[in-house]
């Protein structure tokens, strides 16, 4: 177990890394985009591909998808429900940063790490629908409740996601590993001295994009906000855990998913929306300590 919990706080150091040679001028707020680019086009798909062939896949787990879906809009509805009384701005707050989990930056590197090929085939299926939400259907989704001009392009959407090497590796992953295929040699081999770089590329740039300036009533606003986003959260997350008929790595899978930080989209959906960005750029930026906090412990415990 010390083993576990010594690995699970060099992620956190890693992230602790990247925030300080940031401020120590290493880094720059813009080398963010380039640690991005670098890891959902390079790491997050050898990551990825290099579990083909090392376990057997269940059909049943193609529930996963939709579930990413469902799971967004329900969080998205519980916003609207906990806001239904606040301003229109608190209401295009809490309706779009309730939803969105950021799964490939964060989640995904320490289930690599600590549960092993089973558990990524769960994410992976679990992240088409999210990725689906956060990048459009999270966005309807509030304006149905809160009302406005924007709505839903699938057009647009399937753009952003398959401009991302990170997300379109799933469609050549998940029919793969459905038939239990297995990469080439020669690609299996790049591909395995690729991934390991993928959980500190990951959390070095969680690091760099961190970035907290205090604001006396963003700080108040915010833990509203983000009490309302993890009181769901542990919710559907006990749900996932004790009633779902999936083998238990999968429901641990989907439980570190649903504990996840804000979806970096959410900033920008709040602007469209007519919320404040500042806000939730600042919500966004303490979610990655707060998921921290609580998934780290939870790891230690699951692989214990």
């Amino acid at each position: 177990m010390n083993d576990v919990l010594l690995k699970a706080l060099s992620y956190v150091a890693i992230i602790l890394i990247g925030f300080v040679l940031k401020k120590c001028g290493y880094f720059r707020q813009s080398d963010y985009k380039i640690l991005n680019t670098v890891v959902f086009n390079v790491t997050l798909p050898a990551a990825v591909l290099s579990n083909l062939g090392k376990f057997r896949f269940d059909p049943s787990l193609l529930l996963l998808a939709p579930m990413g879906l469902l799971f967004n809009f329900l969080a998205s509805l519980a916003g609207h429900l906990l806001s239904r009384k606040r301003s229109l701005a608190d209401r295009a707050l809490f309706t779009i940063n309730l939803p969105g989990f950021n799964i490939g930056a964060f989640v995904l590197p320490l289930v690599q790490t600590f549960l092993g090929p089973a558990a990524m085939v769960s994410i992976c299926l679990f992240d088409v629908g999210n990725a689906v939400m956060c990048t459009g259907g999270n966005l309807a989704a509030a304006t149905l409740f809160v009302g406005g001009r924007q709505s839903f392009h699938p057009a647009e959407m399937a753009k952003k996601l398959l401009r991302t090497l990170g997300f379109s590796v799933y469609f050549i992953f998940v029919p793969m590993a459905m038939l239990n295929l297995s990469l080439p040699l020669p690609i299996k081999t790049l591909v395995d001295v690729v991934a390991p770089a993928n959980g500190v590329m990951a959390m070095l740039m969680l690091g760099v994009a961190m970035g907290i300036h205090f604001n006396r009533e963003y700080l108040s606003r915010s833990g509203w906000l983000l009490l309302g986003r993890y009181g769901v959260a542990a919710v559907l997350a006990l749900a996932c855990y004790f009633l779902l008929p999936f083998p238990l790595v999968t429901r641990q899978a989907l439980t570190l998913c649903l504990l996840a930080p804000l979806s970096s989209m959410a900033t920008y959906q709040t602007e469209l929306l007519g919320g404040d960005p500042g806000m939730a750029s600042f919500a966004n930026t303490l979610s990655i300590p707060i998921s921290l906090c609580i998934i780290v412990p939870l790891i230690t415990v699951m692989v214990s």
